[in-house]
């Protein structure tokens, strides 16, 4: 192993971020990791203090996913309308899904109501708006046959399928916000197992994230034949091991340095770092 090599504990599945929770050997092991993986660190970012970051995924380079992507094309246009509190966080799953789809635009904002890009492909003729949303009024693809689903999108209109993004909570305000969306029709799906979003606070285990909610729309709707559409999980999964490596890291440095001065080196890192996120899309 290299001296430049990071090294980051893998974070067992029945675990929190607590260490406390971790066998004595695991957690012996964890903390071992731990001292090779700040020196690596250090190593990495030399005298800077602030992370270089990937502007295409918006996270730090050490942790940037861009070249597990392997983007793929779908008859249906995904637009991912992602409230700005998401916008700005480095697992947010809209904008991973987005660089997965060749035929998808990243729309930020709450209220969607007169967006320009929204209004002009609810307006086009030929497209088929939808929004993919649970609801009682929603269609549910799981529960109607392949032909019923090929039928529900006219075959001269491109789909377009709306998918918010952002908590469940913003996600409710953004629907409602935006009036444009409240008539369209809706659709959704029974999902076949729990997310896999083990990084975010989910209302239910069923309730999926974003990208794996496209990821289902697109199973049901339009499989590719080379299954490529599966990239979407495959990094997905990536980004979650890692995002769970790092909470096992900084829990443990927590109990070696003490958790007021790991947050306050944390923030001052972020303090030395660019704006990112200034630009809209």
């Amino acid at each position: 192993m290299s001296s430049t090599e990071s090294v980051r504990p893998t974070l067992p599945a029945h675990s929190g971020s607590n260490l406390s929770l971790l066998k004595p050997k695991v957690r012996e092991s964890a903390l071992m990791k731990l001292e090779q993986y700040m020196k690596n660190r250090a190593e990495r970012l030399g005298a800077t203090r602030g992370r270089p970051t990937c502007w295409r995924c918006r996270k730090p380079e050490a942790t940037c996913f861009c070249s597990f992507v392997v983007p793929f094309a779908t008859r249906s246009h995904f637009a991912i309308l992602i409230h700005h509190g998401e916008f700005r966080r480095g697992i947010a799953t809209g904008r991973m899904a987005h660089l997965c789809l060749t035929n998808s635009s990243l729309l930020r904002g709450e209220d969607f109501s007169h967006h320009e890009t929204v209004e002009s492909l609810i307006a086009d003729p030929a497209n088929y708006p939808v929004v993919l949303a649970p609801g009682p009024r929603s269609v549910n693809l799981s529960q109607i046959t392949p032909d019923e689903r090929r039928r529900l999108f006219p075959e001269n209109r491109q789909p377009v399928v709306f998918v918010i993004d952002g908590t469940w909570a913003q996600a409710r305000k953004m629907r409602r916000l935006s009036q444009n969306l409240l008539d369209l029709p809706s659709i959704c799906f029974t999902p076949p197992s729990p997310s896999a979003f083990f990084v975010r606070k989910q209302p239910a285990e069923y309730c999926y994230s974003t990208l794996e909610a496209i990821h289902q729309f697109v199973e049901l709707t339009e499989p590719p034949a080379n299954r490529v559409h599966d990239n979407m999980l495959d990094t997905f999964g990536f980004m979650v091991n890692q995002q769970l490596d790092y909470e096992l890291t900084f829990a443990a440095q927590v109990e070696i340095m003490g958790s007021r001065h790991v947050r306050n080196s944390r923030a001052r890192r972020l303090e030395s770092q660019p704006d990112l996120h200034n630009d809209s899309k």
